[in-house]
């Protein structure tokens, strides 16, 4: 992450593999560290085939709005995704536009 941003140091994005096997379907999660590494804040997405995350300012306040990228699928013919903006709130991250 840039050292520009304020309360976000790094974020993570990994297989939930426990979240997919309650859920019976592929689940990733996006996770973001302070810059003590501890986390602040995560949430959860259905997208067997993965996510894209970037972080941006979007509006100028030092703290990084996140645009994700959901690849649902199919894995085989034209691709599909879901695009998502999220804020971080506190602890939790708010869906701005999807």
């Amino acid at each position: 992450m840039p050292s520009c941003f304020r309360l976000v140091h790094a974020m993570k994005v990994t297989w939930d593999n426990e979240q997919s096997q309650r859920m019976h379907e592929g689940w990733h999660r996006l996770t973001l560290y302070n810059s003590e590494m501890k986390e602040i804040a995560h949430t959860h997405y259905s997208c067997h085939y993965g996510m894209d995350v970037n972080a941006v300012d979007l509006d100028g306040d030092s703290i990084p709005e996140f645009v994700v990228s959901l690849h649902i699928g199919p894995a085989t013919g034209p691709a599909i995704r879901e695009l998502k903006v999220l804020r971080l709130r506190g602890s939790f991250l708010e869906e701005l536009v999807s």
